[in-house]
């Protein structure tokens, strides 16, 4: 599996760079604003929800910017689901989804643990377990002040809440409650046997040209190239 459509380092900052003029270019030209992919990882709120999250990664450099995993990618909206995510091939070869007019966006990932408690459909409870947060740039830049604050983001626990239709799945407020100095510490208050952070290269799961085309998920769900799907533009991080 190729991995090239990840970045890391000064890769990643100019990525970040290069979506930001992207972002003004196409705002300023409209006049304004699945496969499971990894989505059994991927950390997500429910509007005007809030929970407790602890970073555990996310440290900073030398020059203060907070190291990440980046790359871009779309989101399909699948049978009236949007949890349909998957990275743009376009780093490596023609994209069947960019032929398709399928929106993206350019991300980073962090892992955290989400102190959520929930039941499974067999009334199994769950609490402390291991997430793919994903950023999308709003969030990031938001991330990136909150690690400078607090010398960087491993160890942090939040409170964090989403507010409003539009705002961030990953959460729009972050309230800081404690940077866990010692992790064995943090493992003994949660049970959580695991504090290393999640293999990327294992979980963002990519798919070349040709499995995209497969699944259907080209232009008409057929063939690269063509009229574009319909297709709705969702502005939250998911």
């Amino acid at each position: 599996m190729s991995l090239k459509f990840l970045k890391t380092g000064d890769a990643a900052e100019k990525a970040l760079a290069e979506a930001e003029e992207k972002s003004k270019a196409a705002a300023a030209n409209a006049g304004g604003s699945s496969d499971e992919f990894f989505y059994r990882y991927r950390f997500w709120m429910p509007q005007d929800a809030e929970t407790m999250i602890t970073f555990l990664d996310g440290d900073l450099n030398d020059n203060g910017v907070l190291t990440k995993i980046t790359y871009e990618e779309h989101q399909k909206q699948i049978g009236g689901d949007w949890k349909n995510f998957f990275p743009c091939t376009a780093d490596i070869e023609p994209c069947p989804l960019c032929e398709a007019n399928v929106s993206k966006s350019f991300v980073a990932v962090f892992t955290v643990i989400d102190h959520t408690e929930w039941k499974d459909k067999n009334g199994k409870v769950h609490q402390n377990e291991k997430r793919l947060y994903v950023a999308k740039k709003q969030t990031l830049q938001r991330l990136q002040k909150l690690a400078i604050k607090r010398g960087g983001l491993r160890g942090c626990s939040f409170d964090v809440s989403r507010t409003g239709d539009q705002s961030a799945a990953v959460g729009s407020d972050f309230d800081f409650l404690k940077k866990w100095e010692d992790m064995a510490e943090f493992k003994a208050q949660y049970g959580v046997e695991d504090t290393d952070p999640l293999n990327y290269e294992n979980v963002i799961q990519y798919k070349t040209a040709k499995e995209l085309t497969a699944l259907g998920l080209g232009a008409l769900g057929a063939s690269i190239g063509g009229e574009p799907a319909d297709d709705v533009d969702v502005a939250a991080d998911l």
